[in-house]
């Protein structure tokens, strides 16, 4: 496991999305999408009710759990490797 930030530049998101333009440069920045060091299996005793939260200068601005998600981890991962290899070292991201 690891945390990720998925991050978007809504500066650039907003007029492309307005003039019917894509929008995926908004997400593209070299700096953008920064992931944690990998957090082994054996530390997660339940992936499907883990806490997260995003704290900035010690505020919390988002505050999530796993036990919201609407699809499990072993089925999202079941669905993408039907559609696509996976292999060690991929990121998938919820």
């Amino acid at each position: 496991y690891a945390l990720a930030l998925d991050m978007t530049a809504r500066e650039i998101q907003a007029p492309a999305k307005a003039a019917g333009l894509p929008w995926t440069v908004a997400k593209g920045y070299d700096t953008f999408t920064p992931i944690s060091s990998v957090i082994l299996k054996s530390k997660v005793p339940n992936p499907d009710n883990l806490e997260l939260w995003l704290k900035v200068d010690d505020q919390i601005k988002q505050r999530g759990s796993t036990k919201d998600m609407i699809f499990k981890i072993p089925y999202l991962m079941s669905h993408i490797s039907s559609i696509m290899t996976l292999f060690e070292g991929d990121v998938i991201l919820t």
